[in-house]
């Protein structure tokens, strides 16, 4: 599968971690460790921290996808979501 349509798989595990209220405020190092982990398993494929800052952007400024995700960094570059579940559910097939 083209590395482009792992892009919404990517989106819902960023949004998982992101909304996960036990554990706030992942930084883009867990976030992209946990989409290798999740896609690719793990010690496999690399995905790049470029990826994962396009992804946020994508997230929150791309309307055609309809997300606008109020994603926002902290000084620490942590991630920091003013809202809970900010994509809705997407059934593949």
């Amino acid at each position: 599968m083209p590395s482009n349509k792992y892009a919404l798989f990517r989106y819902r595990i960023i949004d998982k971690l992101i909304s996960n209220k036990y554990k706030p405020y992942p930084s883009k190092e867990d976030l992209r460790n946990a989409c290798e982990d999740e896609l690719y398993g793990i010690g496999s494929e690399r995905i790049f921290d470029s990826t994962i800052e396009k992804d946020l952007w994508a997230m929150r400024n791309e309307s055609l996808l309809g997300y606008n995700a109020p994603i926002k960094y902290s000084k620490l570059e942590k991630v920091i979501s003013t809202k809970t579940q900010i994509i809705v559910s997407v059934k593949y097939h």
